[in-house]
């Protein structure tokens, strides 16, 4: 997100939380993604005033909403804008979330007014802002498969799957932790990170040397997302025995 980009988007939220502050009133976002819900929570951590909440209409969601109230207001489940859309189509039929995400926006709803994409075999569920469910639900045909709509959810989907595996790396910095998620050498890797399409804890960050601790999630643009779990050993040459979790 760049500079300016992000400067109006606090600015929004403080707005919110202006409005919120001493009344009671409920406000919220559209969907914002782990970067933007990262900026809003260090930011409303300072605040002293009001409460608020992120909820993406499952917990773990990746594209959460954020729900700000006045003192004393709770915010439940059902204070969020979120419908979960449930499609179902033929398992032969192997949809991709890139496949739902190009339908739904080619009927003109926006990227903020779509949650997470939760694709399984022969069904899939969409979170998706009340302003967007009639036209998620009137869809038909995602790409050229034909789909059935119905508002609903499926505990399933909402599982995140990771699988682990281990890499040797010389050092706990975000270059050399990098080359072992990604097979890539340190070298490499360097102008992704110079250029801004590797994010630490859904901030971006520039440096290759910056240091990643046991937890910390990396997320690289269109190559996934990986938590380093940290050192588990060493080999005989001194290198680190490195585990991760990839998300899949």
């Amino acid at each position: 997100m760049a500079q300016d980009s992000q400067q109006l988007f606090l600015r929004s939220v403080q707005d919110m939380l202006r409005l919120c502050t001493g009344r009671s009133a409920l406000k919220t976002t559209q969907f914002l993604d782990e970067h933007q819900r990262a900026l809003a929570e260090e930011m409303l951590r300072a605040q002293k005033d009001g409460d608020y909440r992120f909820f993406g209409g499952y917990s773990g969601a990746v594209r959460t909403v954020l729900c700000i109230s006045g003192t004393g207001v709770p915010i439940d489940d059902g204070d969020f804008p979120i419908v979960p859309v449930l499609y179902t189509y033929r398992e032969k039929d192997a949809l991709t979330h890139r496949d739902f995400l190009g339908s739904l926006m080619a009927q003109q709803i926006a990227r903020s007014l779509v949650g997470d994409i939760c694709v399984g075999a022969g069904k899939t569920c969409v979170l998706v802002h009340q302003n967007a469910a009639q036209i998620a639900l009137s869809l038909q045909k995602v790409g050229r498969v034909g789909v059935r709509a119905q508002q609903g959810s499926d505990p399933d989907l909402f599982t995140q799957k990771t699988e682990t595996f281990t890499a040797v790396i010389t050092a706990p910095r975000l270059d050399c932790v990098l080359a072992g998620a990604l097979g890539g050498s340190r070298s490499g890797l360097k102008p992704i990170i110079l250029s801004g399409q590797v994010a630490l804890n859904h901030r971006e960050v520039l440096s290759p040397s910056a240091q990643v601790a046991p937890g910390d999630v990396l997320s690289v643009r269109h190559r996934g997302k990986y938590i380093f779990c940290g050192v588990e050993g060493s080999t005989k040459k001194g290198r680190l025995l490195a585990v991760y979790k990839r998300y899949i």
